[in-house]
């Protein structure tokens, strides 16, 4: 199930290496469209190194995450 998934820490590894190919290929930000409710991916993007910003609008969390800034 992939509920068996869940808090293993798979989505910001998977951001990391996504943010080290955009960065080789000079993409300077990704952008995302999150439920409100989905806390795990609104603190994956908060827990990235880079900077976030975030604006609610129409339901929707925009996230823009900034890959000019240090990711630690």
């Amino acid at each position: 199930m992939e509920e068996d998934y869940h808090g293993l820490g798979i989505a910001g590894r998977l951001l990391r290496h996504l943010a080290g190919i955009a960065k080789e290929k000079r993409v300077a930000e990704f952008h995302a469209e999150v439920l409100p409710g989905n806390k795990g991916m609104l603190a994956v993007f908060s827990k990235s190194g880079f900077p976030v910003k975030q604006e609610y609008a129409e339901g929707v969390t925009h996230v823009t995450l900034l890959l000019a800034g240090d990711a630690q």
